[in-house]
């Protein structure tokens, strides 16, 4: 068996952002990603239904939006628009610009991230009004997917233990088919109740950290897409905004919905909108084992409260998702003001916990996190820099966590 250089397990943000700052200081590293899913992104998920490969037959668009449909119609099918729902995270928020804007920039001059008017967004909290913030035309796992371009990801690789080698010179992965692979260092960027589950020997490199890693906590919230027919656009256009954070005196269920993306124009739509709701945390840890029909129905009847502008009407195609590790609530080592970006488990061969359990959710936490993981990693396991727990964006996590 072949030992691999260095294994990356989770193909999310953390992840790609790694991968990314690896290919620039090590671009002959030899790198392998383990993801269990079948794409890329993790919390940056995005959701494309079947009935969005291909414009609705050209009479329903005709009929709803009128002429100049045609022309988008004769486009090739690479050429067309394509349906997503982001089910994860909905926008980027830049929380540390001064260091960090250069992710930004290269993310704009790829035509990934596109900046919005906060007027999108209503009932931001605390600065949202101040901050700037950006839409993915593209769906949010397009970001990863970016972040990514070139690296040997294997999806559907699920991975179940972690144990010395038998010269106790590598790490022995071996996922949930049985399939084997030695890596002379290992990254963990799934979350931290994952890592725990693991079997191997990890369990004993992990003693000194276990008590303070099991007080890691996280969110949950179900998150719910609705896809519906073009011709309810027309329905939508007194709706004053995209996306909206709503508080518990006008729903004990829901916290936000979007509507298409938070940079779609309504007019001339070419497909029909797709609708996200999130519920409140609380609603779903009462429901977390309530069957997902009844937790579905309990969304839409909330949702047509505060959208009557859907009342009646039956959406195309829906999914519903359990995030059961939504916003990290606590971190690691939550009650103190320094912290390590990363979590350096063993130095050689070096085993790395990374992710934004280290630091904060968001876009800005997880390139804190890819920094110091690279860093160390580069520096064959030199120690982990510490990071401000308290820096910006942390707040505002903990906020959405709770509510």
């Amino acid at each position: 068996m072949e030992p691999a250089k260095l294994v990356v397990v989770g193909a999310g943000l953390t992840s790609g952002l790694l991968c990314h700052l690896l290919n620039k200081a090590a671009p002959q590293l030899p790198l392998q990603v383990w993801e269990k899913a079948r794409g890329a992104g993790g919390r940056y998920n995005t959701w494309r239904p079947s009935v969005g490969s291909s414009l609705l037959p050209n009479h329903e668009i005709a009929a709803v939006t009128g002429s100049g449909m045609q022309e988008a119609i004769d486009r090739p099918l690479a050429q067309r628009p394509c349906l997503h729902a982001d089910l994860g995270a909905q926008y980027i928020t830049a929380f540390q610009p001064e260091c960090h804007g250069h992710y930004y920039e290269a993310l704009v001059d790829a035509s990934v991230l596109e900046e919005i008017s906060h007027d999108h967004i209503h009932g931001g909290r605390g600065n949202h009004a101040q901050q700037q913030h950006f839409s993915v035309p593209g769906g949010m796992s397009s970001i990863p997917k970016f972040f990514l371009s070139g690296a040997n990801v294997e999806f559907g690789r699920r991975l179940r233990s972690i144990s010395a080698s038998s010269d106790g010179g590598a790490w022995l992965l071996q996922d949930e088919c049985g399939r084997q692979q030695l890596a002379q260092a290992v990254v963990l960027t799934c979350p931290v109740p994952q890592v725990l589950e693991l079997t191997g020997s990890i369990q004993e490199e992990l003693e000194p950290h276990k008590e303070e890693l099991e007080k890691v906590s996280y969110s949950s919230r179900y998150a719910l897409g609705l896809h519906y027919p073009v011709e309810v656009w027309e329905r939508l256009q007194s709706v004053a905004w995209s996306g909206k954070y709503f508080m518990p005196d006008a729903s004990d269920v829901i916290v936000w919905v979007s509507i298409s993306g938070l940079d779609a124009p309504r007019t001339a739509q070419e497909l029909g909108p797709s609708v996200v709701v999130h519920t409140t945390v609380p609603y779903a840890l009462r429901n977390a084992e309530t069957s997902r029909e009844t937790v579905q129905a309990t969304i839409l009847e909330h949702l047509h409260r505060l959208l009557p502008e859907l009342e009646g009407l039956q959406p195309v195609e829906s999914k519903l998702l359990f995030w059961k590790f939504s916003q990290v609530y606590k971190g690691f080592h939550h009650d103190q003001e320094i912290r390590p970006a990363a979590l350096q488990v063993c130095d050689r061969p070096l085993l790395l916990l990374a992710g934004d359990a280290f630091t904060k959710s968001g876009f800005d936490g997880c390139i804190d996190a890819a920094e110091a993981a690279c860093a160390a990693i580069i520096g064959a396991g030199s120690e982990v820099r510490a990071t401000n727990a308290s820096s910006a964006g942390l707040a505002e996590q903990i906020t959405k966590a709770e509510l």
